[in-house]
């Protein structure tokens, strides 16, 4: 899906910004809807909204700006170096780390507005013991701002948009 985008830098893939901030993503259930505090959005979303398809997103820093609440998760699926699709999930029901030959289950902890930075090829090679090639796929709840980065960044260094 976005393979031949340039993606050097910041490459967000979800923002309350805009007119179409669900574009290129599924909505269960299709009631679901977009506000700013999220205060009761409980709809799950997946992008690419076609299965079929994939990100291809290679920058290896995930980043989320979102509103965590008590029962949270997301899942990111990546491509590694042995060409294999793998999961890894965060949940804040998960209480320790499980991994098996094609899922990681993460425990995250937190509740209200942050910032997060995932390092996915750290996470890759620690979890699977292999290399992080792109992201293919995310699910997620409970989110404001999605987007990839070429590395880690300072609070500082952020545009204003992001």
């Amino acid at each position: 899906m976005f393979r031949q985008a340039y993606q050097v830098g910041f490459f967000s893939v979800l923002s309350a910004v805009g007119g179409h901030p669900f574009q290129n993503w599924q909505m269960e259930p299709l009631t679901g809807f977009w506000t700013k505090t999220l205060k009761d959005f409980t709809t799950n979303i997946s992008c690419p909204a076609d299965p079929s398809k994939t990100l291809g997103i290679k920058s290896p820093f995930l980043v989320f700006i979102l509103k965590t609440t008590e029962l949270f998760s997301f899942e990111v699926q990546i491509l590694d170096d042995r060409n294999v699709r793998r999961w890894l999930k965060w949940s804040t029901i998960h209480k320790e780390k499980k991994v098996d030959h094609f899922r990681a289950n993460l425990p995250f902890r937190g509740d209200g507005w942050r910032r997060l930075v995932f390092d996915l090829q750290n996470i890759t090679n620690t979890s699977f013991g292999s290399s992080y090639i792109e992201t293919l796929r995310i699910q997620i709840c409970g989110r404001e701002r999605v987007y990839f980065t070429d590395g880690e960044y300072s609070e500082d260094e952020i545009f204003n948009d992001f």
